[in-house]
């Protein structure tokens, strides 16, 4: 879990707000500017939780599921409801991994995941 948050810390800006809701859960509330996307922040941060299980000789690898939510001031939502859409987003993002693992003939290592 420690090292999990040393990577968001590592991933994020210091004007981007970085929590952890409670067990392996992390929230990121982050401004994207015209020349940035959510994507390119969740391909950024899943590119150093590769690293990191490169770089280091644990018996298991550190993965991550996401769950991207965009906040449109003009709709109104509330962070409840920013919340909800990227809980929904993340779930579905662990269903794709699950189904994806289950017909792959490869070996995987063990790992501890933390969702964002």
């Amino acid at each position: 879990m420690v090292k999990a948050a040393e990577i968001f810390k590592d991933t994020f800006r210091s004007s981007d707000i970085l929590a952890r809701l409670g067990g392996d859960e992390f929230v990121v509330l982050a401004a994207i500017d015209s020349e940035e996307s959510t994507e390119s922040l969740a391909i950024r941060l899943q590119e150093k939780f590769s690293a990191s299980n490169a770089s280091q000789n644990r018996p298991y690898d550190l993965s991550i599921s996401v769950g991207l939510a965009r906040f449109d001031p003009e709709a109104g939502h509330s962070i409840e409801d920013l919340m909800a859409r990227a809980d929904c987003a993340m779930y579905e993002d662990k269903r794709r991994k699950r189904t994806r693992e289950v017909f792959s003939p490869r070996f995987v290592r063990p790992r501890i995941e933390a969702v964002a």
